[in-house]
């Protein structure tokens, strides 16, 4: 059995309900599955291209790996290889442009402001050509915390 996780760095924000969306890049293979409108999943697509070894051919080969689902609880931890600290629900899935965020949806990203957003925004994307300025598209996860996981 899987045990999905989603990596956050403002744990505190997280466990005491004051981080209730999460904004990640769109990327190339990323699929969203719609159904009325409303995104109910967020996988990653993977390709392997025909391949001819001689006599024999490797066939191509697709599939989606999935990320987020709505309706799902996935694991919570600080960083890669850590203990959980608490599982959160997926309620929503939506796409945007990263400055729609309104001021009421930067208090549920866990910051006072947009432009605190953004600059925490720029903080982390400069190198990766993703700055506010060029306004990326952006997967909005909405989650509510269904329980906080005692660590010793």
């Amino acid at each position: 059995m899987a045990i999905h996780t989603i990596i956050f760095k403002q744990m505190e924000q997280v466990l005491f309900y004051k981080k209730t969306q999460h904004r990640i890049r769109v990327k190339p293979k990323h699929v969203g599955e719609q159904i009325d409108g409303e995104y109910r999943e967020i996988s990653r697509e993977f390709y392997t291209p025909q391949i001819f070894f001689g006599s024999w051919t490797r066939p191509a080969q697709y599939w989606l790996s999935l990320l987020y689902r709505v309706g799902n609880t996935y694991f919570v931890i600080p960083h890669r290889a850590a203990k959980p600290v608490g599982r959160v629900r997926i309620t929503r899935i939506r796409q945007e442009n990263v400055q729609d965020i309104t001021e009421a949806d930067a208090l549920a990203e866990g910051y006072e402001s947009v432009a605190e957003f953004a600059a925490h925004w720029d903080g982390s994307n400069s190198r990766r050509r993703w700055r506010w300025k060029t306004n990326p598209r952006v997967w909005v996860i909405e989650f509510e915390l269904v329980e906080r996981i005692e660590t010793d």
